[in-house]
């Protein structure tokens, strides 16, 4: 029997008994950790209507409820009855709905009650969320991570993350458990950073308040690992709990920035403590190797930066971290590569386009239109950039590109020129100005090219 009794019936009389929270610092969380049988919810009190199981850890299930008397849907968390016979377990999950509760800001959950059962059955309510978590989000997303709405999505979340943890830094907390699965992504783009079970108190001066008694507090203080091996800073997969700071869980957000932008965490193995190695000693394939698109460098620097073995390398705050993911995306121009082959003709003169390319690596050669052939114009490499007045004037191409060996290049479509400087705006009209004016003088070059070769008198007329 599971029952899900309601809020307030037994809690003061269990409060008062002399009996208090405990921290969350024994509690083993790694990423295959067993799932307990789920128990039927039988009997539940008549304001609360039982809606069925909608999430699952190793140590409590969530459950979709309806409050009757506030006519809502609410999220109820609670602990597993087996679990619940434990002092250890029982305090460690009031604690966390304790902390929960006194961390107020938008991308936090609100907690609404905290309650216990006559047969001890522990449970806190919450916000129902509807979304999905990152992770989910991720899974649908993984052949389209690293384009420019994407990612400039990914990046979006990331940011209302790090404010999230800026708060809850501010009143001493550490998450300790920052994973994907614990993020949600509402419909209407909200941003969550839900499960504080392994959360930790660090600043004993700050707001958040937990009752602990004098062994619960030893038990905090000892070392032990914790959270989920695919995300840890190597200081927490070492179990150095005494070293804890905002920085720890700065690393694992870097790591789930990396997980956004590459498809698939830093840390890996062919089992937990493989994983685990990996994270001790920060063994991590580099950003640009563990996916095969092309990766803007200024974030490949942001994501070593958040990855610094020592904290001290490390942004050293939140709020750090979100800066440069701002000023990232306010320099904005990210595009996707694409690769050619020798001898493909990557534009061709005369024939309507609506992207432009900035040369990575290679060369290419510029060919035009003369007496019936294609004459040679010039040969351009790497940080080159051609295609830029068909893709702003909407003109026919000006001339042939060809790749000379293998080219890569970045792609810039009208659409993603337009997502970035937004249509219509002062900034696009300029530069769809100087495109003419740049292809009027081109023109003009062109029939100078022409005459002088004929022989002919010749002038350029200036635009």
């Amino acid at each position: 029997m599971d029952p899900l009794i309601s809020a307030g019936k037994g809690l003061l009389a269990w409060l008062t008994g002399g009996q208090e929270a405990s921290p969350l610092t024994t509690a083993e969380a790694l990423p295959q950790a067993e799932v307990l049988a789920e128990e039927p919810a039988s009997e539940l009190l008549e304001r609360f209507k039982d809606e069925g199981q909608i999430g699952r850890g190793g140590m409590s299930s969530i459950r979709r409820v309806y409050d009757q008397n506030l006519l809502r849907r609410v999220a109820m968390k609670v602990l597993d009855p087996t679990l619940a016979k434990e002092k250890l377990h029982v305090q460690a999950f009031i604690e966390e709905a304790q902390i929960t509760a006194q961390l107020d800001h938008p991308n936090l959950v609100p907690v609404h009650e905290l309650g216990v059962d006559a047969d001890g059955t522990h449970y806190f309510t919450m916000r129902l969320i509807r979304g999905q978590t990152l992770a989910e989000w991720i899974s649908g997303r993984k052949e389209e991570l690293t384009a420019p709405l994407h990612l400039q999505q990914s990046i979006g979340i990331v940011i209302k993350v790090c404010d999230a943890l800026a708060y809850a830094h501010s009143k001493g907390v550490l998450h300790l458990d920052l994973k994907p699965a614990n993020i949600m992504v509402g419909t209407y783009g909200e941003v969550y950073l839900m499960d504080w079970g392994l959360s930790r108190l660090v600043d004993e001066a700050v707001a958040v308040e937990v009752r602990r008694d004098a062994e619960m507090q030893r038990l905090r203080t000892q070392s032990r690992v914790s959270g989920t091996p695919a995300y840890m800073s190597p200081e927490q997969a070492m179990g150095r709990t005494d070293t804890f700071d905002g920085r720890t869980d700065i690393y694992a957000l870097g790591a789930v920035l990396y997980h956004l932008v590459t498809g698939r965490p830093p840390f890996a193995g062919e089992t937990v403590q493989a994983a685990l190695m990996h994270a001790a000693n920060n063994e991590f394939d580099p950003p640009q190797l563990a996916t095969p698109h092309l990766l803007p460098p200024e974030l490949v620097r942001i994501l070593e930066k958040a990855l610094q073995a020592e904290p001290a390398a490390r942004y050293q705050g939140a709020l750090d971290l979100k800066q440069d993911l701002e000023k990232f995306l306010r320099g904005g121009l990210y595009f996707p590569a694409q690769t050619f082959a020798a001898g493909t003709k990557i534009v061709v003169e005369g024939q309507e386009g609506d992207t432009a390319y900035l040369i990575i690596s290679g060369q290419c050669r510029v060919m035009k239109a003369f007496d019936g052939g294609e004459r040679e114009v010039r040969v351009m490499g790497a940080g080159t950039v051609f295609g830029e007045m068909a893709l702003l004037s909407r003109r026919p191409r000006t001339a042939t590109v060809e790749a000379l060996d293998e080219v890569t290049a970045l792609v810039v479509s009208r659409k993603d020129l337009e997502d970035t400087l937004g249509p219509g705006s002062w900034m696009g009209a300029i530069a769809v100005a100087l495109a003419d004016r740049f292809r009027e003088v081109d023109e003009g070059l062109t029939r100078l090219m022409e005459e002088k070769a004929r022989g002919e008198n010749w002038r350029l007329v200036p635009p």
